[in-house]
């Protein structure tokens, strides 16, 4: 394969010692190893070779691939998730963890496993004693060997596909954004979850900056979609009992006029209520 080519791969990887299933594209593999996650997406993926988006030992090895090969690679360490590093562990204060926004409150305590971030840095408790804390900063996989087994399925030409594959590499979900190529102009319609992420904010710029180096668009267009005014809620319509009760109703006004007028044409004055005389003196 060449590097910037954009390729549909599928893949199972294993970490070598202890075997543990990894990561794979296949659902009944990830059953059988008990790894399935219920609503997890499966299936071959669409990446770019040679570009840094996947293990650099994977990216290698798919250099030397050819479509529809299935190879095997063995992956150490320094081309995975790099070696242990003893200057990440780190020894910290009990106090200094109870000031942690997770244990501020006082419901949860510091325990071995728990997973940290202090000073923007992500860290597994390993052992606590005296009010202090061993913290192993090292990545979780960092000094393990890995398994690679995987095949190119094949080149992905579709515009609309890689520019589907770069949003998930830079966004981690591309399923529920449009997009529209027209002529030399790529349109992004954004879904609701990305217009509230802040993340998605970090995302866009490295996904601008894939979409001028591996695609050719003249002008690049983030569209977001709201509703406008509301629409008037409409009158329910009147059935036919309705229109006879409105008919029936305006019947009995129309006579109660007609009566009152019938007086007046008999001659017949009505009675005049006497007010009291703005000139009388008051009592």
């Amino acid at each position: 394969m060449k590097k910037g080519e954009f390729i549909r791969l599928e893949f199972t990887a294993w970490v070598k010692e202890p075997r543990e299933l990894f990561d794979t594209t296949d659902e009944n593999v990830a059953k059988e190893e008990g790894k399935y996650v219920e609503g997890g997406k499966y299936g071959p993926i669409v990446t770019v070779v040679g570009e840094g988006k996947l293990l650099q030992g994977l990216d290698e090895a798919l250099l030397e691939a050819e479509v529809g090969e299935e190879k095997e690679v063995e992956i150490p360490p320094e081309k995975a998730f790099g070696a242990r590093n003893p200057k990440l562990i780190e020894m910290h204060s009990l106090r200094e963890l109870m000031r942690l926004p997770e244990f501020r409150k006082g419901d949860e305590m510091p325990a071995p496993g728990m997973e940290v971030t202090l000073g923007g840095r992500k860290g597994v408790i390993t052992t606590l004693a005296a009010g202090r804390a061993r913290i192993d900063f090292n990545h979780p996989y960092a000094g393990k060997t890995f398994i690679y087994r995987f095949k190119v399925l094949e080149v992905v030409e579709d515009p609309v596909e890689r520019v589907r594959a770069l949003i998930r590499l830079n966004y981690g979900r591309e399923e529920d954004f449009g997009i529209e190529i027209k002529n030399s102009t790529l349109e992004i319609i954004l879904p609701e979850i990305a217009k509230l992420d802040y993340g998605w904010v970090s995302a866009k710029l490295g996904l601008i900056s894939d979409i001028r180096k591996f695609l050719d668009f003249e002008e690049i267009r983030f569209v977001e979609k709201y509703p406008g005014k509301r629409v008037a809620e409409e009158a329910p319509e009147e059935t036919g009992k309705d229109v006879e009760e409105k008919a029936a109703g305006e019947g009995e006004e129309d006579a109660g006029v007609k009566e009152g007028t019938e007086g007046e044409e008999g001659g017949e004055e009505p009675e005049k209520e006497e007010k009291p005389d703005a000139k009388r003196p008051k009592e």
